[in-house]
C-alpha cells in the first residue's frame, strides 16, 4: 500500500492524478510478494463489512437545501473521471465543476443565481 496527502480543497481529479502512477509499482510489488510466499492473508469477517449501492444520478444532483460546505464537498468529490455534480437552470442541465464556500454572507434563496455588484 501507498498513501498520498489529501488536502482540504483536493478534488477526485487531483487524487486520481496523484495516485494513477502508483498502480503499476504497487501491483508489481504485491504480485512479487504473493509469488515469493511472503504474504499473510486475513479472512474477512463479512458480518463487519459495509456496502454501498452503485452511484445513481440522484446521488450527484445538487440539493440546494444542503449546507454550503456539504455542497462544496459534493462538487469536489464528483469531478473527472466521474460524472460531475449537476443542477438544472431553466430546464437545462448544468454540470457544476468547481465551488468555493464564501466567507461573505449573501441573502436570498439557496440555489438561485446572483451577480455580485460590479460584475
Amino acid at each position: 500500500q501507498r498513501s498520498v496527502a489529501v488536502g482540504p480543497t483536493d478534488t477526485t481529479t487531483d487524487l486520481f492524478h496523484r495516485t494513477v502512477d502508483l498502480i503499476a509499482p504497487v501491483t508489481t510489488e504485491a504480485l512479487g510478494l504473493i509469488a515469493s510466499g511472503q504474504t499473510e492473508f486475513t479472512r474477512q469477517d463479512r458480518s463487519k463489512a459495509s456496502f454501498f449501492h452503485k452511484r445513481a444520478e440522484e446521488d450527484i444532483r445538487i440539493d440546494w437545501t444542503w449546507p454550503a460546505q456539504d455542497l462544496e464537498r459534493l462538487i469536489r468529490a464528483q469531478s473527472a473521471p466521474y460524472p460531475s455534480a449537476f443542477t438544472f437552470h431553466k430546464g437545462q442541465r448544468l454540470e457544476v465543476v468547481s465551488a468555493v464556500v464564501s466567507e461573505g454572507r449573501y441573502g436570498g434563496t439557496p440555489g438561485r443565481i446572483f451577480y455580485r455588484e460590479g460584475e
